[in-house]
């Protein structure tokens, strides 16, 4: 269900970002605005004060789901565009929960670590696979990462604890088991898939291994 919900969103958000097409903005900046919103919202979130974080955490959210949909209305989607999208995401996502560093250090430690790991895994793979072609393993996502993260802030502040345990801490430890097992679970998928397309024949040559072996030649011939 979380994995279709960017799916379902998506004329949602191409209907709420007109006003931003009439008012000139590009998709770039909307990308980019949805960083200060994040800040805004780690800065609240160390403070303990949920009830202004979650304003900017919703805003934060918004940017980044109008950024597309106004991609969509000036067709504006290209790959410089998709790498900043991709990018500013990581940031905004590692700033949301750094913003429990205070509060729960070793679970928003975690959960940073983890929400790198599954979507590293995939970029890295990316270098000798077409991930784009395969069906990826999907748990641990950002957008699962994401609703949940909302879900526990909206929760907290309806019930701060449960059973002598804060609930935002709950919630957070929850989305560190989900993201390691989707780490660890899309590492599994990428080694077999890399052995498989080696069988085959048809996996990429490593740019990384390619370079070094480049520089060893070029050294070598001097």
């Amino acid at each position: 269900m979380f994995s279709q919900f960017r799916d379902w969103s998506k004329p949602l958000f191409r209907w709420l970002a007109r006003p931003l097409d009439s008012m000139g903005l590009s998709p770039n900046a909307v990308t980019i605005l949805s960083v200060p919103a994040a800040v805004i919202a780690a800065f609240f979130f160390m403070r303990s004060r949920y009830e202004i974080a979650v304003v900017f955490l919703v805003i934060s959210l918004l940017l980044d789901g109008l950024d597309d949909g106004l991609a969509d209305i000036q067709n504006g989607h290209s790959s410089t565009r998709s790498f900043l999208d991709a990018t500013v995401a990581r940031i905004s996502e590692t700033f949301f929960f750094l913003g429990f560093v205070f509060d729960f250090p070793l679970a928003a430690f975690l959960a940073v670590c983890g929400a790198n790991l599954v979507s590293y895994s995939k970029a890295r793979a990316g270098l000798v696979l077409k991930t784009d072609s395969k069906n990826w393993p999907n748990r641990g996502n950002r957008t699962q990462r994401l609703l949940l993260l909302l879900l526990g802030v909206i929760v907290s502040l309806w019930q701060p604890s449960v059973f002598g345990f804060a609930t935002m801490e709950l919630f957070l430890w929850f989305i560190v088991l989900l993201v390691w097992i989707g780490g660890i679970n899309r590492i599994w998928f990428g080694l077999n898939s890399i052995l498989a397309e080696k069988t085959e024949g048809t996996l990429a040559p490593d740019e990384t291994q390619f370079k070094k072996k480049t520089l060893f030649r070029r050294k070598k011939n001097e």
